[in-house]
């Protein structure tokens, strides 16, 4: 194969993959804005602002993601909608998920209420399970979790009015 052929091909694999590859983590420095998502590692869920039928009111939440519907199954500010497009989700200073609307407003809209020595030490992922995390980065302890705050809609391994299923 010619050289120039060769670096076409391989050009387009590495664009493939950065297509085809989905982002699951918010990291410090980073925001999820309205229009972004993130997308669990497989594919399942992702996490984005979505407006329910012709209301005005943007909700962050997790929904299914190659389902045609794509029902809801969490939402993180359901007392508290953002109006318009202007929602930001990030880490703050103190390593706490945050909710803000109009490009970091003052107070955020949404806490996840915990905190860390550092913001550069947590991060955010979406995982396969359809469960929003916060966690520290060195020690992998989740500092925050959706799966304990359900919703309407019941996920695998989350829990019920605070009791968890024991795995055996």
């Amino acid at each position: 194969m010619n050289p120039a052929k060769k670096s076409l091909s391989t050009l387009f694999l590495f664009l493939a993959f950065l297509l085809c590859s989905s982002i699951d983590i918010i990291a410090p420095n980073q925001s999820l804005k309205d229009g972004d998502v993130l997308v669990s590692g497989g594919q399942r869920y992702t996490l984005g602002f979505f407006s329910p039928g012709n209301s005005t009111c943007r909700y962050m939440g997790i929904r299914y993601h190659k389902v045609l519907e794509r029902a809801v199954v969490w939402v993180e500010n359901k007392d508290n909608p953002v109006n318009g497009t202007s929602g930001v989700l990030a880490i703050d200073n103190q390593g706490n998920l945050l909710l803000y609307e109009n490009n970091r407003s003052i107070v955020p809209v949404w806490s996840s209420n915990v905190s860390a020595s550092s913001m550069t030490d947590c991060l955010a992922q979406l995982l396969d399970t359809g469960n929003l995390i916060l966690v520290q980065r060195d020690s992998k302890r989740v500092l925050w979790q959706s799966f304990d705050h359900a919703t309407n809609t019941l996920l695998l391994n989350m829990k019920l009015l605070g009791w968890a299923r024991k795995s055996v």
